[in-house]
């Protein structure tokens, strides 16, 4: 039988502008047929060049130590890895000891310590007192709670939720889906855990200000 849909009628204001060409095709492919009326006579969509279908661009992390080094490492945080920081010296303490960071990221005057397991509590005060953050990634822990816990420790805002994202300028047109936000300074990020529908992802390219990646 005939793909079932649903017929959306719209009223336009005065200023209001028609929604754009490329919405209303990727509409019509779900199943919505969007009609706006102006002065009781139809108006067409808006012309325009047809958003291209885009991949959304992908970090392929075989592990959460992974993701963050490539996610921090893109947004302008210099990172290191396994990294050995000094604890005691020969100097001061009559002996050498160290601890192996799994990522060690500097954060303006504070170094951020990632590491895979509890440290004792004496080197944990010793490496505060020196400003270093520190944060435990277990590696049980998901990629997600891995990269909260981080940018947490960072003191830069990120929340999970289901968001909207506009199709059309006015906002008339709003899809909503699961991303960790990221605001870091750049603007905000968007992590999903899913493929975006290329033709959905070629209309939030074009209208959308922010960056949305697969992880």
């Amino acid at each position: 039988g005939e793909k079932p849909f649903v017929q959306a009628l719209l009223t336009l204001q005065d200023t209001a502008k028609p929604l754009p060409a490329g919405t209303a095709a990727f509409l019509e492919k779900q199943g919505v047929v969007w009609t706006e009326i102006r002065d009781g006579k139809i108006v067409p969509a808006q012309k325009e060049t047809s958003p291209e279908p885009a991949q959304v661009p992908t970090i392929f992390a075989g592990s959460a130590k992974d993701l963050l080094n490539v996610l921090l490492t893109n947004l302008g945080y210099p990172v290191s890895r396994d990294t050995d920081i000094r604890i005691f010296s020969a100097e001061k303490d009559g002996f050498n000891l160290s601890v192996k960071g799994d990522l060690l990221v500097k954060a303006g005057e504070t170094s951020l310590l990632v590491h895979h397991r509890r440290l004792p509590e004496q080197f944990t005060n010793i490496l505060r007192e020196r400003a270093y953050r520190i944060v435990i990634v277990d590696p049980e822990e998901s990629k997600r709670t891995a990269v909260e816990k981080t940018f947490r420790a960072l003191a830069v805002p990120i929340a999970f939720d289901r968001l909207p994202f506009p199709l059309d300028a006015d906002g008339r047109i709003v899809t909503t889906f699961p991303a960790l936000e990221i605001l870091h300074s750049g603007g905000p990020l968007y992590l999903v855990d899913f493929d975006l529908d290329r033709d959905l992802y070629g209309i939030l390219r074009r209208m959308k200000d922010a960056a949305i990646i697969r992880y």
